[in-house]
């Protein structure tokens, strides 16, 4: 399970500044989150390969000429080991489209943009759609094959783990014809193969393992775009174009949520310089209500595997027990956190719901309450804010109502002891194994001509 999380992972473009060491640490823990819970993994493929698709929809008006590139420039002693320079050039009639692959490497932090008045920034998807069609800037392409020598992945590593693992299903699904024990350890084994692969699905195009991003060098001012579009050149919390795409998805805030807390126990992730140096890889825009509920009834084929093993021959009556209590918190929790991000969702899109809070409640803390208990409340509710909205710079688009906050902690603090607990299980089982767990299928049955 560990080499298969690792080889399906493609993280985002790393900043500037991050060692090796750093960028080995974020694979490491993502990889161990995609073992506890690869369903996040799912999600996070899913958002990206949504915006992916869309980017291509959105900008295929804008097409670029044959044989357009993003030029690469000799490195600078200030950009020197950093990334590679580029600079857009204009060449002959618009042929060529946006592809899938530049639109996740788009997504991903790949092209940054470096202005006359302003620190070099990466730019996501949307706003290169954003920048193209207001003409501040030519649609940025690169010849496939360079986006290719940036991938590390190796197709034929992934063609061989492709077979590995469906011959790892065959076996499991012969034993199971055959009347072959069946270790809960392959049921979870499985459990696990089929959300990774519908993560490596939606991963299949986009680059693993690139370090150097594209630098667009432009003309334009920052300051004459936020000018135009009423911004004030302050009123940003990650770059200056935040106003364009800062909508995200309930869970990506609450993980963004997480992590800040993380920051407090000096367990940093990555660099807290502004503005932000790369794209977080847990970043994902907002799902609309059918493709949230895509996530979680995938969510829900990826746990009813585990079911297979309700009836399975544990040593005592109590790791049963609490093996079919582990699947049913797992699947309660996910239950849970459907119905808490539904009612989140209808209640941010009905805001009469706030005003009828506010009316039947907003006399908490007023001036008919009595000087001691509006301190007392005053208190209360900056420290509520505080874990409302844990940024260090309290980004207003980080705000999570409560009503969100403490369910979703509850679930992920049942659902990962539940998880984990099903690992336990699983190692628990090897200690005795019936005889028929180490007989092999015998494939002759199946294909007595072969004989």
């Amino acid at each position: 399970m560990f080499l298969c999380s690792w080889s399906i992972l493609c993280l985002n473009v790393p900043g500037p500044k991050e060692t090796k060491g750093q960028v080995l640490w974020r694979k490491l823990s993502v990889t161990a989150l995609g073992i506890l819970c690869p369903e996040l993994l799912f999600s996070f493929a899913y958002g990206q390969w949504l915006q992916a698709r869309k980017s291509v929809r959105d900008l295929a008006p804008h097409t670029v000429g044959d044989g357009q590139t993003l030029n690469a420039e000799p490195k600078s002693n200030r950009l020197k080991n950093i990334a590679t320079r580029a600079r857009l050039m204009l060449k002959g009639p618009s042929t060529r489209q946006w592809t899938m692959k530049e639109a996740f490497f788009a997504e991903m932090g790949g092209f940054r943009l470096r202005t006359r008045d302003f620190a070099v920034y990466p730019l996501d998807t949307k706003q290169i759609h954003y920048l193209v069609s207001k003409g501040y800037m030519d649609l940025p392409t690169l010849d496939p094959r360079d986006i290719e020598d940036k991938n590390k992945a190796d197709g034929l590593l992934r063609a061989i783990t492709l077979c590995q693992i469906l011959w790892f299903l065959v076996n499991v699904i012969g034993r199971w014809v055959q009347r072959l024990a069946v270790t809960t350890l392959e049921l979870t084994t499985v459990s696990f193969i089929l959300c990774s692969s519908m993560t490596a699905f939606f991963w299949w195009r986009k680059p693993a393992d690139v370090f150097l991003p594209v630098i667009i060098d432009s003309d334009i001012s920052i300051s004459n775009i936020l000018e135009a579009e009423n911004q004030t050149l302050n009123a940003w919390d990650r770059t200056p174009l935040d106003f364009v795409s800062r909508e995200e998805w309930w869970w990506s805030k609450c993980w963004s949520n997480f992590v800040n807390i993380l920051r407090h126990m000096h367990l940093s992730f990555g660099s807290d310089d502004l503005p932000v140096d790369r794209i977080g890889d847990t970043v994902t825009k907002v799902f609309s209500r059918g493709q949230q509920w895509i996530i979680g009834l995938s969510t829900f084929v990826y746990l009813s595997v585990l079911f297979a093993g309700w009836y399975h021959d544990f040593l005592t009556p109590v790791e049963q027990t609490l093996w079919r209590a582990a699947i049913g918190t797992m699947v309660a929790a996910v239950g849970v956190l459907l119905t808490a991000l539904e009612l989140t969702t209808f209640w941010h899109k009905h805001p009469i719901l706030e005003s009828t809070k506010t009316k039947y409640f907003g006399w908490i803390g007023q001036s008919e309450t009595p000087r001691r208990g509006r301190q007392v409340v005053q208190r209360l509710n900056c420290a509520l804010d505080g874990i409302r909205n844990n940024s260090a710079r309290k980004d207003p688009n980080l705000y999570i109502p409560l009503k969100l906050i403490v369910p979703i902690y509850l679930t992920g603090f049942f659902y990962c002891h539940a998880r984990t607990y099903v690992f336990v299980a699983d190692c628990l089982e090897l200690r005795s194994l019936p005889a028929s767990a180490y007989a092999t299928v015998d494939w002759q049955k199946f294909w007595p001509h072969l004989t």
